[in-house]
This record gives structure tokens, sequence and C-alpha cells, in this order.
């Protein structure tokens, strides 16, 4: 998958993602249905991860992980958080 496409879709993040003022500014997702469909798309992408450059690597561990971490699946944020460091 072309990262560029990727990149573009994390602009869509802006318009379901809020920082909810009753728990302390946590990011909060109001339609998990297309964050589910753009972390998905960040998965495809890192099965086929030795096609890309160490700082596009890092972009999709990182931005994955983030998902992850705002869907509230912390445990799988930390684990793909882990393999961009």
């Amino acid at each position: 998958m072309d990262i560029s496409i990727l990149k573009s879709s994390l602009v869509k993040l802006n318009d379901f993602i809020y920082f909810d003022e009753n728990q302390y500014l946590r990011e909060k997702c109001s339609n998990f249905e297309a964050l589910n469909e753009l972390s998905h798309q960040f998965e495809e992408a890192i099965k086929s991860i030795e096609q890309y450059s160490k700082t596009e690597q890092i972009f999709l561990f990182g931005n994955l992980g983030n998902l992850y971490r705002i869907a509230g699946d912390s445990k799988q944020a930390v684990i793909i958080l882990e393999k961009s460091i």
C-alpha cells in the first residue's frame, strides 16, 4: 500500500476523534467503524513491512499503535508501539 494514501487517511481522524473533557482530555472516538477500517489499512500495510524504509516502518507501527490506543486496546497498542522503537 502507498504510504501517502495512509497519511491522507489520517486527516479523516479529525472528523471522529475528540478530547473528552470529562475524562481528563482523553482521546475518544465517535465512529469506531471508521477507526477500525483505518486500523485495518495499517495492518494490511504491515503485512509487507519489509518493502518500506525504516522511517516508513516507524510511521506505520507508531500510527497503528496510536489507533489501537484510541480504540481502547492498550495491550495491543503497547505491543505495536514497542515495534516502532
